[in-house]
């Protein structure tokens, strides 16, 4: 009956929407629509999507730390089980990865299409100390 501890697994709630010429496919019902919200609201502010451009990353590494070490044990107990990994292996792989995202800054990535060829670019910014 007590929902607030149930195992991870279940906070999957796929959705799919598409709004406009955009394609959402979202872990959560709740994100799909706080995604369509934001791309109401930047409509309204008469955004224009970049040239040729049909695909757009965009990551700060500050943002995606912490994250990741939110869900620090999730990943750790994940990486346990899909290769067979001790806890303190686990742990040190995750933490490596979590150190090298905090020295990403931030990381830009386009994909579209310029004189009928595919291009992809990428950016990074580091944060070195």
């Amino acid at each position: 009956e007590d929902k607030t501890k149930l195992a991870t697994r279940f906070n999957l709630r796929p959705a799919l929407a598409m709004p406009g010429d955009y394609l959402i496919l979202s872990s959560t019902d709740g994100l799909a629509c706080d995604l369509i919200d934001a791309l109401d609201c930047e409509a309204g502010q008469g955004v224009k999507p970049l040239a040729e451009t049909h695909s757009r990353i965009e990551i700060e590494g500050s943002r995606l730390a912490s994250i990741l070490e939110a869900n620090r044990n999730m990943l750790v107990r994940g990486d346990m089980v899909k290769k067979g990994r001790t806890q303190e292996e686990s742990e040190a792989g995750i933490d490596m990865m979590i150190a090298v995202v905090k020295l990403v800054e931030r990381l830009d990535l386009s994909i579209g299409m310029h004189e009928g060829l595919t291009q992809a670019q990428l950016g990074i910014k580091l944060n070195v100390p």
